[in-house]
């Protein structure tokens, strides 16, 4: 499948992701949460570990600054390796991969991560994480 697919069938899960976030906790902020979980994942893909070069479609989120923010893990990790492909595991990998960025930024900025750690908010986080896991699936089943 090509990259545009997958960008259209994230953009139309969306939607189901934002309505199973609402069910969930009956607010609408949580099917908002999950909602741009799911539409994170135009930017969180697991055709990451492709080379920004070799994927046009990659270039557009974000342009070149997100091309050299990925361009680590597209060297590290092999193209639809179960580490970047397979649900969770997929998802997961490119969460630490961001988190692991931001942490280092925080870190050299002096910026202290145990008070802003404990001002996170749990479920507003497993709802994000719930809606990026739909798209990451999306995409392994468009792929096979």
């Amino acid at each position: 499948m090509n990259g545009r697919s997958h960008q259209a069938a994230t953009i139309a899960l969306a939607v189901p992701a934002g309505v199973a976030g609402y069910l969930l906790a009956d607010c609408w902020q949580s099917g908002a949460i999950a909602a741009a979980g799911c539409l994170a994942g135009l930017w969180m893909h697991p055709d990451r570990d492709l080379p920004a070069a070799k994927v046009d479609y990659q270039i557009g989120l974000l342009g070149l600054p997100g091309a050299i923010f990925w361009a680590a893990y597209a060297w590290a990790v092999p193209h639809r390796s179960w580490f970047s492909h397979w649900p969770i595991v997929g998802t997961a990998g490119r969460l630490a991969y961001v988190l692991g960025l931001a942490w280092l930024v925080a870190w050299l900025a002096g910026v202290d991560l145990v008070v802003w750690l404990a001002a996170v908010d749990v479920a507003a986080v497993a709802l994000f994480v719930g809606g990026l896991a739909v798209a990451d699936a999306a995409h392994w089943v468009m792929d096979w």
